[in-house]
């Protein structure tokens, strides 16, 4: 029987930043998929596997989607556009999109610099395995208590916040730069994914490591980075000039600054899209 327990709560918490910020977040996101920072390869390659842990699957689909997302978003060549329904951006597009968007001639002209790499091949795919490997030390270690919450609790919050960009981050919030996409900056958002909720910003500067622009936007990949760079771990963070980000502007009402309002979509032109 599923019961509350502090120490449940922390395990949670705790695989969360490792496979939510290193893996998705870090790895997944800023370095593999807009190669936004460096880290030496065997450190890539480790936050890569803990991003895999996610179970979203392996790195190669992953950016061959994200990249996608780029290039066509809120298009009807978007996988997860919010113009297709809320739950559709959220969550229900991997059931009829994942696949098509991440077939290997999706893969061959969106990350080829991935599949070519013996790792990333290797890794492909292999969702049972990643299972066993979360499941089966977490029992040896905690028995079934540790199971639901290192493994599903954890994957519940991940998920959540992970989904939550493509649905609450291209909708709710604020807008800093016109862009022509339905891109936001949500707080709340932003907390729960590691920085991922400042995603008007990353619209605007795609190719940055950096997302949360303000000092009061709180970035935690990003700090993990910075601390990374100081340790001699990770090398060629970029970020906008001082200049590009002043551009930006903060919320206009309380309701966008707390995530509860619809912004006005400056710059927004494209809007009809087909089931």
């Amino acid at each position: 029987m599923f019961r509350f327990r502090w120490d449940g709560l922390a395990l949670a918490l705790i695989l969360h930043f490792f496979i939510g910020c290193l893996g998705i977040s870090i790895a997944y996101h800023r370095v593999l998929s807009h190669r936004s920072a460096r880290l030496p390869r065997s450190l890539e390659y480790f936050f890569a596997f803990l991003g895999s842990l996610a179970l979203h699957g392996d790195p190669v689909r992953w950016a061959t989607i994200h990249r996608q997302h780029h290039r066509y978003a809120d298009t009807q060549d978007d996988a997860h556009t919010p113009l297709r329904g809320f739950l559709h951006a959220h969550a229900l597009w991997t059931r009829d999109r994942f696949l098509p968007m991440s077939s290997p001639e999706k893969i061959e002209r969106y990350a080829p610099d991935l599949i070519r790499q013996p790792f990333y091949q290797r890794t492909r795919d292999k969702l049972w395995l990643r299972i066993v490997l979360q499941v089966v030390p977490l029992y040896l270690l905690g028995g079934t208590d540790w199971v639901l919450w290192g493994f599903l609790v954890r994957y519940v919050l991940t998920s959540t916040a992970v989904w939550s960009v493509n649905s609450i981050s291209h909708g709710w919030g604020f807008r800093s730069y016109p862009r022509d996409d339905l891109s936001t900056n949500h707080v709340w958002v932003a907390l729960a994914s590691f920085g991922e909720g400042w995603h008007n910003n990353h619209h605007a500067f795609p190719s940055s490591s950096r997302l949360g622009l303000r000092r009061w936007q709180l970035d935690l990949a990003w700090w993990t980075l910075r601390v990374l760079e100081h340790l001699g771990l990770a090398q060629e963070l970029k970020q906008p000039r001082a200049d590009e980000i002043a551009c930006g502007r903060g919320p206009r009402t309380w309701g966008e600054l707390l995530g509860v309002r619809r912004p006005q979509m400056d710059g927004f032109g494209s809007t009809s899209v087909t089931a």
